[in-house]
């Protein structure tokens, strides 16, 4: 609360592959504390070149991955350790998030929602 939101891309396993405005995972983004920097200039799950990536620029990626295998996370690792240029990858905010609970809609959108604030907030304290 109070600050100020911060850019975000939410990639899926495929991080070319993101949500955008108008989904569910976007309100959750907004209530986290984060701007989804897809919007919604493209339908509800785009699939993302490169360039467009570079050109968007986020200064957080969340990796959304629920039950990835270990060479899931080294692929998608790699493919953003080649994007030195955007943002996120320059500061170290790029973040694989596997909890399980991540893509069911429901009442875990709460505890997804606490997920995505840490990431995006990490010096935010707990309010009692």
């Amino acid at each position: 609360s109070g600050r100020p939101p911060v850019r975000t891309m939410l990639s899926m396993s495929d991080p070319q592959f993101v949500a955008g405005g108008g989904t569910v995972l976007d309100d959750v983004l907004s209530i986290a504390g984060g701007t989804n920097v897809v919007g919604g200039e493209f339908n509800n799950y785009p699939t993302l070149d490169r360039e467009r990536i570079l050109v968007l620029n986020p200064d957080v990626v969340l990796n959304l991955m629920p039950g990835a295998s270990d060479q899931d996370l080294r692929e998608n690792k790699r493919f953003w350790d080649g994007m030195t240029q955007v943002s996120a990858v320059a500061k170290g905010q790029v973040y694989q998030l596997t909890e399980p609970h991540l893509l069911l809609h429901g009442y875990n959108l709460g505890q997804v929602a606490e997920i995505f604030a840490q990431k995006l907030h990490p010096d935010a304290k707990e309010e009692p």
